[in-house]
This record gives structure tokens, sequence and C-alpha cells, in this order.
């Protein structure tokens, strides 16, 4: 495995990256490491405490491996690079999408991943490097738009227990009026489940044999929908709607709006008044 340096901060490196068909120990930095495939495609296998990856990897796909992990791998002939970022900004951003309270990515680092919103944004942070205008804070708001996209969809396949009773009308009714008089809230699944009188497992998979997502995946989308109303007839700032629906800071709140809509809350607004 070669690699080559191309930016490197605290909180963000950027690393070209090539290799031969090897297999062997491997140490990744106390970064979370997103790789994006360039050229090149086969097998790909990394075995740690941290991860268990094993899948197919070609031009457009992403592997996240933890931060601090080691162990042995196996790697086919490719070339792409690598972005790693501080831990602390992947746990915000899984907080913010995570239904059951994941704190990091290594749920989402056991297989190769075909995000277009991840690779864009991937890849629109290593051209700013190459040329010389990266700004920080744009390179961490595309990768969480980025991984909130991978993670909101990974929400949204099907319910494993067919067998799962779905929420009658009148209990889905009586959630969705609940979430939507208390959108400003952290509302926990737990709170939701105690309106219908269920426990937090069967609540969760019952309300998504009734609707098809998780119920957290309906509270962000009852959100978007109701900050897209906002955006359009009132003249509240962005921070201030962001923190009206519960949003723990505005970049975390952007970051959702845009894997939702495909549009920043600023060219929302602009677009639609």
């Amino acid at each position: 495995m070669h690699s080559s340096v191309l930016y490197c901060s605290p909180g963000l490196c950027v690393v070209e990256l090539s290799c031969s068909c090897c297999t062997g120990p491997f140490r990744a930095p106390p970064l979370e490491c997103f790789t994006l495939c360039l050229a090149g495609r086969g097998r790909i296998v990394q075995r740690s405490a941290a991860q268990n990856l094993s899948g197919f990897v070609e031009p457009g796909s992403v592997t996240i491996t933890p931060a601090n992990s080691h162990g042995t791998g196996e790697w086919p002939r490719a070339c792409g690079f690598g972005i790693g970022v501080a831990p602390d900004f992947v746990r915000e951003v899984m907080s913010a999408a995570c239904a059951y309270g994941e704190s990091d990515a290594s749920r989402l680092a056991s297989r190769p991943h075909r995000s277009a919103l991840l690779r864009e944004g991937l890849l629109a942070v290593r051209r700013e490097v190459l040329r010389g205008t990266l700004c920080e804070a744009r390179a961490r708001q595309l990768l969480a738009s980025g991984l909130l996209d991978l993670v909101l969809a990974g929400q949204e396949t099907p319910v494993p227990d067919s067998a799962a009773t779905a929420l009658t009308p009148a209990r889905l009714r009586r959630v969705s009026d609940y979430i939507e008089a208390n959108l400003s809230k952290d509302l926990k699944i737990t709170e939701l489940a105690e309106t219908v009188g269920l426990s937090r497992s069967h609540f969760t998979r019952a309300f998504r044999a009734a609707t098809g997502m998780t119920p957290h995946r309906f509270l962000q989308k009852q959100r978007i929908a109701k900050a897209t109303h906002l955006l359009e007839t009132s003249e509240e700032s962005i921070t201030e709607i962001a923190f009206s629906l519960g949003f723990s800071n505005p970049s975390i709140f952007a970051s959702t709006f845009r894997a939702h809509t495909g549009m920043n809350p600023t060219a929302w607004r602009r677009h639609t008044q």
C-alpha cells in the first residue's frame, strides 16, 4: 500500500492511495477514514476488533475504516484516495441520524458502499485540495451530508420480521400528532412508544411495518417538511429554524436538510421565496 499526503490538519486529512494485490497487517490513524476507489476492482477484507469488512470494490465504491483500528487485511490492485476526519465529528453526525443511538461508524464499516452523495462529497473535497481552495467547514458539511445519506438510506431497508404487526391507523395517527406537536424536542424512541403503550422494540417493529421507515427517519422527514415551510414563508434565520426544530446545531441541520432535499437551506430559501 502506497500513500501520498495531499492535506493534513488535526481534524482532516486527505491522502492519495495505490495498492498492488496484497495481504498483511494494517493500522488505521486516529481518524475515521473514508476511502473512494477510483480505478481497479476486486475483493477487499479488513478484520479487526472494530471492523469485519468483506466485499467487492470497484470505481465509485466507498469503504470506511474506524479510527485506531488495527488487524489484518486483503486488498486488490486499485487506486483511489482517502479522507480522514475526527471521530468526534462522525459521532455527532451519527447521533443526529441514527434511531438506535450508535456513537460511531463501525456498523457501516462491514461492507463497501455505493452512495452517490457520499462519493460526490469526497470527490468535491479532493478537487478543492488539489486546487488549493479547501475550506474545512465546507468539507465537513459535504462529508456529513454523504454520511447522513448513507445512514438514512440504510434505515429504509425492508423490515426483517415479515410477521411484524403494523401499528393500527389510530395509533399511527396518535404518534404522528405527538411528533408534530413536539418537533422542537429531543424526542426519544421510548417516549414515542409510550404514547401508544408499547415497548421500544415492539413499537419500532410495528412502526416500520406500518410506514416502511424507522421512527427516527419519519421524525426527520417531518422536521424537514416543517423546515421547508418555514424557509419559504417566514423570516426566521436558518439558525433559528434549526434550533426550533430540535437540531443540535445549524451545521447538522444543513447536512440533514441537504441529505433529504439535495439542496442546502440557503439555496432552498433563495429558490422558493
